[in-house]
């Protein structure tokens, strides 16, 4: 499993994850070709979509999809009623992040996530506000870094130094697979006893440098699974 090897190989210390179902067993994943033990933060969940949890988007009324859009489009404060707005998203995304500066020097953590918390997370460190148009893919199971450091040359805290590499993938992510037609899905899924992926960021600290890497894993052996991706959030997912 591409996702565990890369962390196992980094000495991984410690592994946070959101507590809902699908990073907790990527987390879990990892944990194993790691070593140790998996700790759940709900701050590290994906945003909280209201009214629309569990809808297909394909379900979705015309002004139901202007909610939703509102979240990529570059909308301020935009947000599904009874649910996040992406600053809300922004600020625990950060709090959790910044929870990893308290961990004790040579520690190297990871943190499990989700694929909208997470780039609202890199886009945030770039300087971009939370609400900015949504122009960052982070593929599921894609690799991210970033550093705190006090270079002269860049500007002090938080910077990120890669993001979105997939490289280390042997076989397409289930994003990647969505832009095939149904029946090419079905048939690389067959091939390929084909996984579902879930970004993740690992972190690594040595005295005031931080690095952090996106990667994640969880096996779905059913092409049903497919179709969960198109849901705004599924259930514990």
């Amino acid at each position: 499993m591409a996702g565990g090897e890369r962390a196992r190989t980094l000495g991984i210390t410690h592994i946070i994850a959101s507590d809902l179902g699908r990073t907790r067993r990527t987390a879990e994943i990892i944990a194993e070709a790691c070593g140790c033990g998996v700790v759940t933060d709900p701050r590290l969940r994906e945003l909280d979509m209201g009214v629309l949890e569990k809808r297909h988007i394909d379900s979705l009324s015309e002004e139901e999809e202007g909610w939703r859009r509102q979240l990529v489009n570059g909308t301020p404060d935009g947000r599904i009623p009874q649910g996040e707005s992406m600053q809300e998203l922004s600020e625990r995304m950060r709090a959790a992040l910044s929870s990893c500066l308290e961990l004790p020097p040579g520690s190297r953590p990871l943190l499990v996530s989700h694929g909208m918390a997470l780039g609202c997370l890199v886009s945030t460190i770039l300087g971009l506000p939370a609400y900015a148009e949504r122009r960052l893919r982070l593929r599921n199971c894609s690799i991210s870094r970033v550093d705190y450091q006090q270079s002269p040359w860049l500007a002090s805290g938080w910077v990120v130094e890669t993001a979105g590499d997939v490289s280390h993938l042997d076989a397409p992510a289930m994003d990647e697979l969505q832009r095939y037609d149904e029946s090419e899905v079905r048939y690389v899924a067959a091939q390929l006893n084909w996984r579902g992926l879930v970004p993740v960021i690992i972190f690594r600290i040595e005295a005031f440098n931080i690095q952090a890497l996106a990667a994640g894993e969880v096996e779905h052996r059913h092409t049903g699974a497919v179709y969960r991706q198109d849901k705004l959030l599924q259930p514990g997912a």
